[in-house]
């Protein structure tokens, strides 16, 4: 990838990256696909030698697994929301927090086992930058 393209790839994911605060993000929200968001990132890392980008490419490299499917996107937008409603009902309202703790248990199960599945996925690419990494460094 050339070095303006291998630029725009960058800047382009940056802007989204730094607009999603939450745990999880849109997979159809990324501006390329995840192929190419990633071997932009290593090609800047083989490339460049300055170590604040070197570490700020590392964590958006690792950011990519945030990244998911609609309909786990989905599960944890609708756990947020019921854990924020929860968090904001007076201590008065037995019926309806008994309503919310069902619902949320109705999601919970489906929201640990995707934010382990994205935990999972990160690990599995932090162990292939830092493979990655090493073989720059034998070089």
């Amino acid at each position: 990838m050339d070095a303006i393209t291998r630029a725009e790839v960058l800047r382009s994911y940056g802007t989204i990256l730094a607009k999603s605060k939450n745990t999880v993000a849109l997979k159809k929200s990324l501006p390329f696909q995840r192929e190419v968001i990633e071997q932009a990132i290593l090609d800047e890392l083989r490339t460049n030698p300055h170590i604040e980008l070197r570490e700020q490419l590392k964590v958006a490299f690792l950011s990519l697994d945030i990244f998911v499917a609609d309909e786990e996107f989905k599960i944890a937008k609708e756990y947020e929301h019921i854990t924020e409603k929860v968090t904001a009902l007076p201590h008065t309202a037995d019926a309806e927090l008994r309503e919310l703790f069902s619902a949320m248990e109705l999601v919970a199960e489906s929201y640990v086992r995707m934010q382990r599945q994205v935990q999972e996925k990160q690990q599995e690419s932090n162990l292939r930058l830092v493979a990655f990494l090493d073989s720059l460094n034998q070089r």
